[in-house]
């Protein structure tokens, strides 16, 4: 589960966002990236629209790496 919420709500929120992705034309990654909570810095904290306070995010780092992730697996069995 990424971030707060119920599993239902998170996976329509996913789903809205590679519809809106593939509509625009923008990798389905990308989109999150641009609209991922950014890591606050030291010392601060975030707070969300329903209050909710956030001293640290890696949601960058993991989109990232599991991008890079599948991106090296599709490779893989392309080569197969």
């Amino acid at each position: 589960m990424r971030g707060h919420g119920m599993y239902h709500t998170r996976f329509a929120s996913d789903v809205q966002l590679e519809m809106i992705a593939e509509e625009l034309g923008i990798d389905p990654v990308e989109i999150r990236l641009r609209n991922a909570i950014k890591n606050p810095k030291p010392g601060k904290i975030y707070e969300t629209l329903n209050k909710v306070h956030i001293a640290t995010c890696g949601i960058e780092e993991g989109l990232e790496k599991v991008s890079e992730s599948i991106i090296g697996k599709r490779e893989k069995r392309r080569k197969k």
